[in-house]
């Protein structure tokens, strides 16, 4: 128990020093965190045993392991998680309807979510509008079946979700496996994806200043992820939502990695942890990750650039006819700037400095973000306000409103 209640105090040390360093907060007090965790490694070998016992034949082996998946997202935890865990979502209403709830008949359970209508997806998954029954609050379920190829994809996703605490990710409301499948509950962003909200603009590109303001939002998310030891290797504008107040929230952690060890919780950048596995969306797949050398957060760096890139002209840099075309531009062929739209020095130079194809030589090589917020191109960015700066305003970015006829539509079951 003593070491237990020191790790614990060591763990809100290491954050009150990673919020005083990061000056995303408006105060010094930390909330405690819970000292209840999943025992990870346990479940990591019981879905590992699931997904490689040869013994057993294909069908038992799903059926085995979607018991084991069950088991772990209930091993040493509950699906209902609780606002005292979180620090920037503390006073959300969507905490204040789920207490009501919880109030009012105990537990969460996903019965209490009414499922409204499909508002994106794509694979094995599906993400749907709910309301939370009673309180008018709207959150975003995403859905995902639950079969050997993605059981360590989900795994890994609901570990990590359960680590964040960070304006510019989402927050895991709750979470339940039931009838095969999996399901997350987290914000609803009614202004959509970035990928969408850029097509809608003249030319299908946004103004260099609101890329820049984008740009650092992201840059932030990354940083913090990498001080948990966590690569997050899938950068897309797809993968980037606007909330309605117009800031970003990244999603989507299925195929991120985390470096994470017992009883570090700090991560200095850059580190050393390396993967060989090849992850990603083709048009941002990193040289390294392309030619299988390894590869570390530097990735991240890359993927900046490719996304920086493709929200100043509209297309990402290196796409070719096909796959095989586009593997080879990201390899061999030298970046290059269209004329038209017209793009800053600063900004082409940033871009520059993070698509180097050695990682090695990449921006953020020896200080991680530090390296990259120091650049010409975020010179006017003060980065201790970003998070309260209000957003730049687009003339298409529209926040469509839930409907009384989207309401009164007949309830489809979960």
């Amino acid at each position: 128990m003593a070491t237990s209640e020191h790790s614990k105090s060591s763990f809100e040390k290491t954050m009150a020093q990673i919020i005083v360093k990061f000056k995303l907060f408006h105060s010094a007090s930390i909330i405690e965190k819970s000292s209840e965790k999943p025992n990870l490694s346990t479940c990591e070998q019981s879905v590992s045993s699931a997904i490689s016992d040869s013994a057993i034949s294909s069908a038992s082996r799903t059926e085995n392991t979607a018991t084991k998946f069950h088991a772990y997202c209930c091993h040493g935890s509950t699906s209902n998680n609780n606002r005292s865990k979180y620090y920037h979502t503390r006073n959300s209403p969507h905490w204040d309807a789920i207490d009501a709830v919880k109030n009012r008949d105990g537990n969460l359970q996903l019965s209490h979510f009414r499922k409204i209508k499909r508002i994106g997806g794509g694979g094995a998954g599906s993400v749907f509008l709910a309301e939370l029954r009673g309180t008018k609050t709207y959150f975003a379920v995403k859905v995902e079946e639950i079969g050997g190829s993605n059981v360590r994809g989900m795994k890994n996703e609901i570990q990590l979700l359960q680590m964040l605490d960070h304006p510019l990710l989402p927050t895991l409301y709750f979470h339940c496996e039931r009838g095969g499948k999996f399901y997350f509950v987290t914000e609803y962003c009614p202004a959509g994806d970035l990928n969408s909200l850029r097509r809608k603009q003249i030319g299908g590109f946004f103004p260099e200043e609101i890329a820049k303001f984008y740009c650092a939002e992201i840059l932030l998310a990354l940083e913090y992820l990498h001080s948990l030891g966590i690569v997050y290797r899938d950068l897309k504008p797809e993968n980037v939502l606007v909330r309605e107040d117009g800031h970003l929230m990244l999603i989507d952690f299925d195929l991120s990695q985390s470096f994470h060890h017992h009883g570090i919780d700090f991560v200095a950048e850059p580190w050393r942890g390396r993967s060989h596995s090849i992850v990603g969306t083709r048009e941002y797949l990193a040289p390294e990750i392309v030619e299988e050398k390894g590869h570390g957060n530097a990735v991240d760096w890359w993927t900046l650039g490719v996304f920086l890139y493709e929200l100043l002209y509209g297309s990402t840099p290196f796409i070719g006819w096909d796959t095989a075309d586009t593997i080879s531009n990201i390899v061999d062929e030298e970046l290059f700037f269209p004329a038209i739209p017209h793009v800053s020095l600063e900004a082409k130079n940033l871009i520059r400095a993070l698509l180097v194809k050695e990682p090695d030589k990449r921006i953020g090589r020896k200080r991680g973000a530090t390296d990259i917020k120091k650049h010409a191109f975020f010179q006017d960015i003060k980065w201790p306000l970003v998070l309260s700066r209000t957003p730049p305003s687009l003339p298409k970015l529209h926040i469509k409103p839930i409907t009384s006829a989207e309401l009164q539509v007949r309830e489809e079951s979960w």
